[in-house]
């Protein structure tokens, strides 16, 4: 079953996501893998949103995305100009989890926040199926196909 609204796993990963964006106050969150695959956002982005959310994300992968796959953890809070406000965590070894914000966050509170919820963040993505291959920045990742 594709990525979306339709299948169970992903609209429970998006709940997941949207009460993410409820406790810290975010204006987005969203899931990206080692190769800048998106697997789901919240809430649904436009694609400006979309287009930035990943240049975001190529920002904090750095040197590409051969670094998640060599074992680099990602877990800091997002700052400057090229990545805006918010905090990047990395999880099972491939994923980039991104929580933004319009403006500065206290990073203690989001560190906890998304520590708490990533156990289940994790399990729902790790659910998901394989893609079938649709490239960086899917409409399908973002609710919109």
């Amino acid at each position: 079953m594709p990525l979306g609204p339709d299948n169970p796993q992903w609209r429970a990963l998006r709940t997941e996501l949207d009460g993410l964006c409820l406790r810290t106050k975010a204006h987005n969150a969203f899931i990206v893998d080692a190769w800048l695959n998106l697997w789901c956002a919240s809430p649904t982005m436009v694609w400006d949103a979309q287009s930035q959310g990943l240049l975001v994300a190529e920002a904090v992968l750095g040197s590409g995305s051969k670094t998640l796959q060599q074992g680099r953890r990602i877990d800091r809070a997002l700052a400057g100009p090229a990545e805006g406000h918010g905090y990047a965590r990395s999880f099972a070894g491939i994923y980039l989890l991104l929580v933004r914000s319009a403006g500065p966050v206290d990073v203690n509170e989001w560190r906890a926040a998304i520590a708490t919820a990533l156990p289940s963040i994790e399990r729902l993505t790790i659910a998901l199926p394989p893609l079938p291959d649709p490239g960086p920045g899917s409409a399908e990742g973002f609710g919109a196909a």
